[in-house]
Protein backbone atom coordinates (compact mmCIF):
# COMPACT_ATOMS: atom_id res chain seq x y z
CA UNK A 1 0.00 0.00 0.00
CA UNK A 2 1.32 3.40 -0.76
CA UNK A 3 1.75 5.17 2.24
CA UNK A 4 1.91 9.06 1.17
CA UNK A 5 -1.58 9.55 -0.70
CA UNK A 6 -2.25 13.30 -1.24
CA UNK A 7 -4.22 14.44 1.54
CA UNK A 8 -4.95 18.13 0.18
CA UNK A 9 -7.30 17.22 -2.48
CA UNK A 10 -6.15 18.24 -6.27
CA UNK A 11 -8.24 20.85 -7.88
CA UNK A 12 -9.47 19.54 -10.87
CA UNK A 13 -7.56 22.51 -13.20
CA UNK A 14 -4.09 24.12 -12.45
CA UNK A 15 -4.06 26.72 -9.83
CA UNK A 16 -2.56 29.13 -12.59
CA UNK A 17 -3.58 29.36 -16.52
CA UNK A 18 -1.39 28.43 -19.13
CA UNK A 19 0.55 31.56 -20.28
CA UNK A 20 -1.38 33.76 -22.89
CA UNK A 21 0.33 34.59 -25.75
CA UNK A 22 -1.58 36.97 -26.94
CA UNK A 23 0.41 39.79 -25.70
CA UNK A 24 -1.96 42.48 -25.46
CA UNK A 25 -4.70 44.33 -23.00
CA UNK A 26 -7.22 41.68 -23.25
CA UNK A 27 -5.03 38.82 -22.99
CA UNK A 28 -3.19 40.47 -19.70
CA UNK A 29 -6.73 40.71 -18.60
CA UNK A 30 -8.03 37.16 -19.14
CA UNK A 31 -4.72 36.38 -17.20
CA UNK A 32 -5.93 38.50 -14.02
CA UNK A 33 -9.29 37.01 -14.16
CA UNK A 34 -8.25 33.41 -14.42
CA UNK A 35 -5.84 34.33 -11.49
CA UNK A 36 -7.92 36.10 -9.63
CA UNK A 37 -10.42 33.13 -9.58
CA UNK A 38 -7.88 31.07 -8.37
CA UNK A 39 -5.94 32.93 -6.27
CA UNK A 40 -8.28 32.05 -2.76
CA UNK A 41 -6.92 28.39 -3.77
CA UNK A 42 -3.23 29.42 -4.03
CA UNK A 43 -3.17 31.21 -0.95
CA UNK A 44 -5.49 28.16 0.96
CA UNK A 45 -2.60 26.46 0.27
CA UNK A 46 0.55 28.69 1.52
CA UNK A 47 -1.80 28.57 4.81
CA UNK A 48 -1.77 25.20 5.53
CA UNK A 49 1.99 24.81 4.39
CA UNK A 50 2.89 27.50 6.58
CA UNK A 51 0.49 26.36 9.24
CA UNK A 52 2.57 23.01 9.47
CA UNK A 53 5.53 25.33 10.62
CA UNK A 54 4.39 27.26 13.02
CA UNK A 55 0.97 25.19 14.79
CA UNK A 56 3.19 21.70 14.43
CA UNK A 57 6.47 23.07 13.68
CA UNK A 58 8.70 22.54 10.18
CA UNK A 59 8.12 19.64 8.30
CA UNK A 60 10.31 16.64 9.29
CA UNK A 61 11.55 14.46 6.92
CA UNK A 62 13.70 11.72 9.22
CA UNK A 63 14.18 10.98 12.74
CA UNK A 64 16.01 12.70 14.94
CA UNK A 65 20.19 11.50 15.61
CA UNK A 66 18.89 9.98 19.05
CA UNK A 67 20.21 6.26 18.46
CA UNK A 68 23.72 7.34 18.23
CA UNK A 69 23.72 7.47 21.96
CA UNK A 70 22.21 3.89 22.38
CA UNK A 71 23.92 0.34 22.26
CA UNK A 72 23.46 -1.36 19.15
CA UNK A 73 22.62 -4.64 21.06
CA UNK A 74 19.79 -2.47 22.07
CA UNK A 75 18.56 -0.97 18.83
CA UNK A 76 18.74 -4.37 17.82
CA UNK A 77 16.50 -5.28 20.60
CA UNK A 78 13.62 -2.68 19.60
CA UNK A 79 13.94 -3.76 15.72
CA UNK A 80 13.27 -7.53 17.11
CA UNK A 81 10.00 -6.41 19.23
CA UNK A 82 8.84 -4.21 16.26
CA UNK A 83 9.26 -7.14 13.71
CA UNK A 84 7.69 -9.41 15.90
CA UNK A 85 4.56 -7.38 16.61
CA UNK A 86 3.40 -7.25 13.17
CA UNK A 87 4.55 -11.19 12.28
CA UNK A 88 2.26 -13.91 13.67
CA UNK A 89 4.52 -15.98 12.43
CA UNK A 90 7.80 -14.68 14.55
CA UNK A 91 10.11 -17.32 16.61
CA UNK A 92 9.08 -16.86 20.60
CA UNK A 93 11.49 -13.86 22.28
CA UNK A 94 13.27 -14.85 25.08
CA UNK A 95 14.09 -13.26 28.08
CA UNK A 96 18.15 -13.12 26.88
CA UNK A 97 17.10 -10.85 23.81
CA UNK A 98 15.52 -8.33 25.80
CA UNK A 99 18.58 -8.22 28.24
CA UNK A 100 20.56 -5.35 26.54
CA UNK A 101 16.93 -2.98 26.38
CA UNK A 102 15.89 -3.57 29.91
CA UNK A 103 19.55 -2.77 31.26
CA UNK A 104 19.49 0.45 28.96
CA UNK A 105 16.10 1.17 30.63
CA UNK A 106 17.31 0.85 34.13
CA UNK A 107 20.30 3.35 33.64
CA UNK A 108 16.98 5.76 33.62
CA UNK A 109 17.82 7.74 30.10
CA UNK A 110 16.56 11.54 29.88
CA UNK A 111 13.91 12.29 27.81
CA UNK A 112 14.28 13.55 24.48
CA UNK A 113 15.51 12.63 20.97
CA UNK A 114 14.48 9.33 20.71
CA UNK A 115 16.14 6.10 18.93
CA UNK A 116 16.44 6.64 15.38
CA UNK A 117 15.80 2.59 13.40
CA UNK A 118 15.64 1.24 10.24
CA UNK A 119 11.71 0.62 10.22
CA UNK A 120 10.81 3.78 10.57
CA UNK A 121 14.10 5.78 9.05
CA UNK A 122 11.44 8.77 8.00
CA UNK A 123 9.50 8.93 11.20
CA UNK A 124 10.41 11.51 14.09
CA UNK A 125 10.89 9.57 17.71
CA UNK A 126 11.15 10.30 21.11
CA UNK A 127 12.11 8.67 24.72
CA UNK A 128 10.24 9.41 27.35
CA UNK A 129 10.52 8.04 31.03
CA UNK A 130 7.93 8.15 34.32
CA UNK A 131 7.48 6.70 37.87
CA UNK A 132 4.16 4.97 39.08
CA UNK A 133 3.96 4.24 42.79
CA UNK A 134 2.33 1.14 42.40
CA UNK A 135 2.50 -2.27 41.84
CA UNK A 136 2.62 -4.06 38.06
CA UNK A 137 -0.36 -5.80 39.27
CA UNK A 138 -2.44 -3.48 40.30
CA UNK A 139 -1.63 -1.84 36.41
CA UNK A 140 -2.30 -5.76 35.19
CA UNK A 141 -5.96 -6.17 37.32
CA UNK A 142 -6.95 -2.63 35.85
CA UNK A 143 -5.51 -1.67 32.38
CA UNK A 144 -5.83 -5.34 31.25
CA UNK A 145 -8.34 -6.58 32.49
CA UNK A 146 -10.74 -8.62 30.48
CA UNK A 147 -13.79 -7.04 31.61
CA UNK A 148 -12.48 -3.40 31.53
CA UNK A 149 -11.96 -0.99 28.94
CA UNK A 150 -7.98 -0.91 28.96
CA UNK A 151 -8.55 3.27 27.70
CA UNK A 152 -9.51 3.52 31.48
CA UNK A 153 -5.36 4.33 32.33
CA UNK A 154 -5.40 6.50 29.37
CA UNK A 155 -8.50 8.85 29.31
CA UNK A 156 -6.84 11.88 28.69
CA UNK A 157 -5.21 10.27 25.28
CA UNK A 158 -7.39 7.14 24.26
CA UNK A 159 -10.89 7.36 23.29
CA UNK A 160 -11.70 3.77 22.53
CA UNK A 161 -9.39 0.55 22.78
CA UNK A 162 -10.55 -2.94 22.46
CA UNK A 163 -9.23 -5.81 20.99
CA UNK A 164 -10.43 -6.98 17.94
CA UNK A 165 -8.52 -10.59 17.72
CA UNK A 166 -6.30 -12.27 20.97
CA UNK A 167 -3.77 -15.21 19.52
CA UNK A 168 -5.71 -15.03 16.13
CA UNK A 169 -8.65 -15.86 17.70
CA UNK A 170 -11.90 -14.04 18.56
CA UNK A 171 -11.38 -14.80 22.16
CA UNK A 172 -11.53 -13.24 25.30
CA UNK A 173 -8.16 -11.20 26.78
CA UNK A 174 -6.34 -13.22 29.42
CA UNK A 175 -5.43 -12.33 32.62
CA UNK A 176 -2.37 -11.34 33.13
CA UNK A 177 -1.81 -11.08 36.70
CA UNK A 178 -2.49 -14.54 38.46
CA UNK A 179 0.53 -15.35 36.34
CA UNK A 180 3.27 -12.95 38.36
CA UNK A 181 2.55 -15.73 41.41
CA UNK A 182 4.39 -18.29 38.88
CA UNK A 183 8.15 -18.13 38.40
CA UNK A 184 8.20 -16.98 34.71
CA UNK A 185 11.05 -19.36 33.61
CA UNK A 186 9.73 -18.09 30.30
CA UNK A 187 8.26 -14.56 29.09
CA UNK A 188 4.57 -14.98 28.63
CA UNK A 189 3.49 -13.76 25.07
CA UNK A 190 0.20 -12.00 23.79
CA UNK A 191 -0.52 -10.84 20.53
CA UNK A 192 -3.24 -9.28 18.69
CA UNK A 193 -4.69 -6.66 16.88
CA UNK A 194 -6.21 -3.83 18.92
CA UNK A 195 -8.74 -1.16 17.47
CA UNK A 196 -7.72 2.32 18.73
CA UNK A 197 -8.99 5.72 18.39
CA UNK A 198 -7.60 8.48 20.03
CA UNK A 199 -8.69 11.66 22.01
CA UNK A 200 -8.28 15.49 20.29
CA UNK A 201 -4.87 16.53 20.12
CA UNK A 202 -3.48 19.70 21.78
CA UNK A 203 -2.28 21.30 19.00
CA UNK A 204 -5.12 20.68 15.90
CA UNK A 205 -8.02 19.10 17.49
CA UNK A 206 -7.97 16.74 15.63
CA UNK A 207 -8.55 12.77 16.02
CA UNK A 208 -7.52 9.74 14.49
CA UNK A 209 -8.87 5.84 14.35
CA UNK A 210 -6.33 2.83 13.69
CA UNK A 211 -5.73 -0.83 13.78
CA UNK A 212 -2.22 -1.58 15.76
CA UNK A 213 -0.79 -4.78 16.01
CA UNK A 214 0.23 -5.53 19.80
CA UNK A 215 2.55 -7.67 21.47
CA UNK A 216 2.61 -8.27 25.40
CA UNK A 217 5.78 -10.23 26.82
CA UNK A 218 5.80 -10.51 30.85
CA UNK A 219 8.61 -12.21 31.84
CA UNK A 220 11.19 -11.66 35.15
CA UNK A 221 14.45 -9.94 34.86
CA UNK A 222 16.67 -10.91 37.99
CA UNK A 223 13.75 -11.54 39.84
CA UNK A 224 11.41 -8.25 39.04
CA UNK A 225 8.22 -8.83 37.30
CA UNK A 226 8.72 -7.13 34.02
CA UNK A 227 5.96 -5.77 31.33
CA UNK A 228 7.01 -5.32 27.58
CA UNK A 229 3.95 -3.74 25.31
CA UNK A 230 4.56 -3.00 22.02
CA UNK A 231 2.24 -1.65 19.72
CA UNK A 232 2.59 -0.86 15.97
CA UNK A 233 0.16 0.68 13.82
CA UNK A 234 -1.14 -1.81 10.97
CA UNK A 235 -2.14 0.70 7.95
CA UNK A 236 -2.58 4.53 7.78
CA UNK A 237 -5.08 5.36 9.71
CA UNK A 238 -8.38 6.70 9.35
CA UNK A 239 -9.01 10.33 7.88
CA UNK A 240 -8.07 13.11 10.67
CA UNK A 241 -11.63 14.12 12.31
CA UNK A 242 -12.84 17.53 14.13
CA UNK A 243 -12.54 17.15 17.80
CA UNK A 244 -12.45 19.57 20.69
CA UNK A 245 -11.27 19.38 24.55
CA UNK A 246 -14.48 20.56 26.77
CA UNK A 247 -13.39 22.58 29.50
CA UNK A 248 -9.94 21.45 31.02
CA UNK A 249 -8.03 18.92 29.12
CA UNK A 250 -7.56 17.24 32.99
CA UNK A 251 -11.27 16.88 32.90
CA UNK A 252 -11.09 14.77 30.52
CA UNK A 253 -14.07 15.65 28.82
CA UNK A 254 -14.16 15.73 24.51
CA UNK A 255 -16.45 16.53 21.73
CA UNK A 256 -16.16 14.27 18.72
CA UNK A 257 -17.98 15.96 15.55
CA UNK A 258 -17.40 12.71 12.91
CA UNK A 259 -16.55 15.43 10.27
CA UNK A 260 -13.07 15.08 8.90
CA UNK A 261 -10.46 17.96 8.96
CA UNK A 262 -9.12 20.23 11.90
CA UNK A 263 -10.34 22.09 14.34
CA UNK A 264 -8.12 24.64 13.69
CA UNK A 265 -8.46 28.20 11.70
CA UNK A 266 -7.95 28.16 8.15
CA UNK A 267 -7.33 24.10 8.29
CA UNK A 268 -11.06 22.94 8.85
CA UNK A 269 -10.68 21.63 5.33
CA UNK A 270 -7.40 19.64 5.94
CA UNK A 271 -7.52 15.87 4.76
CA UNK A 272 -4.90 14.55 7.46
CA UNK A 273 -3.23 11.01 8.48
CA UNK A 274 -1.18 9.40 11.20
CA UNK A 275 0.82 7.81 8.52
CA UNK A 276 2.74 5.12 10.73
CA UNK A 277 3.11 4.75 14.18
CA UNK A 278 4.64 2.69 17.25
CA UNK A 279 5.25 2.85 20.41
CA UNK A 280 6.98 0.33 23.16
CA UNK A 281 6.89 0.45 27.02
CA UNK A 282 8.88 -1.30 29.59
CA UNK A 283 7.33 -1.32 32.81
CA UNK A 284 9.53 -2.21 35.71
CA UNK A 285 8.55 -3.14 39.23
CA UNK A 286 11.57 -1.77 40.55
CA UNK A 287 10.37 -1.81 44.39
CA UNK A 288 7.39 -4.15 46.04
CA UNK A 289 5.77 -4.38 49.24
CA UNK A 290 4.61 -1.31 50.77
CA UNK A 291 6.04 1.35 48.99
CA UNK A 292 5.49 -0.32 45.31
CA UNK A 293 7.38 1.95 42.29
CA UNK A 294 7.17 1.12 38.65
CA UNK A 295 9.33 2.52 36.45
CA UNK A 296 8.11 3.60 33.06
CA UNK A 297 10.03 3.87 29.57
CA UNK A 298 9.00 4.70 26.43
CA UNK A 299 10.07 4.74 22.84
CA UNK A 300 7.66 6.22 20.53
CA UNK A 301 8.30 6.50 16.61
CA UNK A 302 5.38 9.00 14.58
CA UNK A 303 5.12 9.99 11.27
CA UNK A 304 1.62 12.25 10.85
CA UNK A 305 0.82 15.41 8.89
CA UNK A 306 -0.70 15.69 5.32
CA UNK A 307 0.18 15.42 1.57
CA UNK A 308 2.50 13.13 3.23
CA UNK A 309 4.47 15.08 4.47
CA UNK A 310 5.79 14.37 8.26
CA UNK A 311 4.97 17.56 10.16
CA UNK A 312 5.54 16.11 13.88
CA UNK A 313 8.55 17.02 15.70
CA UNK A 314 9.82 15.54 19.13
CA UNK A 315 8.49 17.92 21.55
CA UNK A 316 4.85 17.19 20.30
CA UNK A 317 5.02 13.42 20.97
CA UNK A 318 6.64 14.54 24.53
CA UNK A 319 3.82 16.70 25.19
CA UNK A 320 1.64 13.91 24.17
CA UNK A 321 3.13 11.56 26.51
CA UNK A 322 3.04 14.22 29.25
CA UNK A 323 -0.59 14.27 29.14
CA UNK A 324 -0.63 10.15 28.73
CA UNK A 325 1.34 10.16 31.96
CA UNK A 326 -0.23 12.54 33.96
CA UNK A 327 -3.70 10.69 33.70
CA UNK A 328 -1.95 7.15 33.96
CA UNK A 329 -0.69 8.16 37.32
CA UNK A 330 -4.19 9.58 38.42
CA UNK A 331 -5.92 6.30 37.45
CA UNK A 332 -3.93 3.83 38.60
CA UNK A 333 -2.47 6.11 42.12
CA UNK A 334 -5.86 6.70 42.81
CA UNK A 335 -7.33 4.96 46.23
CA UNK A 336 -10.88 6.20 44.81
CA UNK A 337 -11.77 3.30 42.83
CA UNK A 338 -13.81 0.32 43.68
CA UNK A 339 -12.43 -2.72 44.10
CA UNK A 340 -11.50 -4.68 40.52
CA UNK A 341 -14.17 -6.86 40.20
CA UNK A 342 -16.72 -4.14 41.23
CA UNK A 343 -15.40 -2.04 38.07
CA UNK A 344 -15.68 -5.08 36.52
CA UNK A 345 -19.23 -5.91 36.76
CA UNK A 346 -19.93 -1.99 36.01
CA UNK A 347 -18.28 -2.03 32.78
CA UNK A 348 -20.09 -5.56 31.85
CA UNK A 349 -23.24 -4.33 32.47
CA UNK A 350 -22.57 -1.19 29.98
CA UNK A 351 -21.37 -4.06 27.38
CA UNK A 352 -24.61 -5.58 27.51
CA UNK A 353 -26.76 -2.41 26.88
CA UNK A 354 -28.27 -2.28 23.42
CA UNK A 355 -27.95 0.60 20.69
CA UNK A 356 -31.52 2.08 21.35
CA UNK A 357 -30.69 2.11 25.36
CA UNK A 358 -27.33 3.28 24.51
CA UNK A 359 -28.39 6.28 22.48
CA UNK A 360 -31.08 6.87 25.33
CA UNK A 361 -28.25 6.98 27.87
CA UNK A 362 -25.78 9.49 26.56
CA UNK A 363 -28.38 12.01 25.92
CA UNK A 364 -28.50 12.85 29.57
CA UNK A 365 -24.57 13.64 29.43
CA UNK A 366 -24.84 15.75 26.31
CA UNK A 367 -27.23 17.79 28.14
CA UNK A 368 -24.75 18.37 30.57
CA UNK A 369 -22.00 18.91 27.65
CA UNK A 370 -24.35 21.58 27.01
CA UNK A 371 -24.01 23.43 29.73
CA UNK A 372 -20.23 22.81 30.22
CA UNK A 373 -19.96 24.04 26.33
CA UNK A 374 -21.24 27.42 27.04
CA UNK A 375 -19.19 28.06 30.36
CA UNK A 376 -15.91 26.84 28.16
CA UNK A 377 -15.88 29.74 25.95
CA UNK A 378 -17.50 31.12 22.56
CA UNK A 379 -15.44 28.91 20.33
CA UNK A 380 -16.31 25.64 22.47
CA UNK A 381 -19.99 26.74 22.38
CA UNK A 382 -20.00 27.07 18.67
CA UNK A 383 -18.24 23.86 17.92
CA UNK A 384 -21.25 22.13 20.27
CA UNK A 385 -24.24 23.80 18.99
CA UNK A 386 -22.31 23.08 15.07
CA UNK A 387 -22.31 19.14 15.57
CA UNK A 388 -24.84 18.13 18.46
CA UNK A 389 -27.34 21.18 18.40
CA UNK A 390 -30.96 20.83 16.75
CA UNK A 391 -30.29 17.31 14.50
CA UNK A 392 -27.66 15.99 16.65
CA UNK A 393 -25.39 15.09 13.43
CA UNK A 394 -22.52 14.01 15.79
CA UNK A 395 -24.61 11.91 18.13
CA UNK A 396 -26.44 10.42 14.83
CA UNK A 397 -22.86 8.97 13.94
CA UNK A 398 -21.43 7.46 16.52
CA UNK A 399 -21.41 3.67 16.66
CA UNK A 400 -22.22 1.01 19.84
CA UNK A 401 -18.54 1.01 21.02
CA UNK A 402 -17.91 5.00 20.79
CA UNK A 403 -21.55 5.07 23.15
CA UNK A 404 -19.73 2.81 25.10
CA UNK A 405 -16.84 4.62 25.65
CA UNK A 406 -18.76 8.03 26.98
CA UNK A 407 -20.38 5.95 29.48
CA UNK A 408 -17.06 4.63 30.66
CA UNK A 409 -15.65 7.65 30.84
CA UNK A 410 -17.97 9.42 32.39
CA UNK A 411 -18.35 6.01 34.96
CA UNK A 412 -14.48 6.36 35.91
CA UNK A 413 -14.74 10.43 36.03
CA UNK A 414 -17.72 10.21 38.33
CA UNK A 415 -15.24 7.55 40.68
CA UNK A 416 -12.86 9.93 40.89
CA UNK A 417 -14.50 13.21 41.30
CA UNK A 418 -13.71 15.30 38.27
CA UNK A 419 -15.27 18.12 37.80
CA UNK A 420 -18.55 18.22 36.18
CA UNK A 421 -19.65 14.69 36.31
CA UNK A 422 -23.15 13.46 38.03
CA UNK A 423 -23.37 10.37 40.26
CA UNK A 424 -25.13 7.16 38.90
CA UNK A 425 -26.84 4.39 40.66
CA UNK A 426 -24.76 0.89 40.39
CA UNK A 427 -21.31 2.74 40.93
CA UNK A 428 -22.13 4.43 37.12
CA UNK A 429 -22.24 7.60 35.18
CA UNK A 430 -26.03 8.22 34.84
CA UNK A 431 -27.10 4.55 34.40
CA UNK A 432 -30.57 5.43 36.02
CA UNK A 433 -30.33 7.93 33.00
CA UNK A 434 -31.69 10.53 35.18
CA UNK A 435 -30.55 14.01 33.74
CA UNK A 436 -28.00 16.37 35.25
CA UNK A 437 -29.33 18.48 37.88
Amino acid sequence: MDLTPLVIRNTPYPLFPARQETGNKEGWSFLWERLAFRLPRFLNFVIVWFAGWFILGSPMATAGSGGSSVPVNVIASIERLIQAAADPNAAPIEASELEALIRFTEGEPEPGEGVSIRTYANATSALYRFDIRQSLRRILEIGYHPDIPGFIVSPSSVRIAYWKTVDGLESPFPKLWPMLDTPLHRPVLVRGIEHEEITPDQFTGTYYGYDVHRLLLLMRHHGRPVLVSVSRQKDISEVGKKGAVLGKDDDWTYLYSGEKGMNSRGLGWVDSYMYAASTIMVYDETNSGTDPRVRCTVFKWLRAGWSGINMVQTHHILAGMDRYANAFRQVVESSLLPPTEEMAQVFREIRSMGEPELRETIQHHFVRFKELAREAGSATAGFYAKYFGADGQALKRMNVEQMRSVLVLETLKTWMGKSGTQNGVRGGAGLDKSPAG
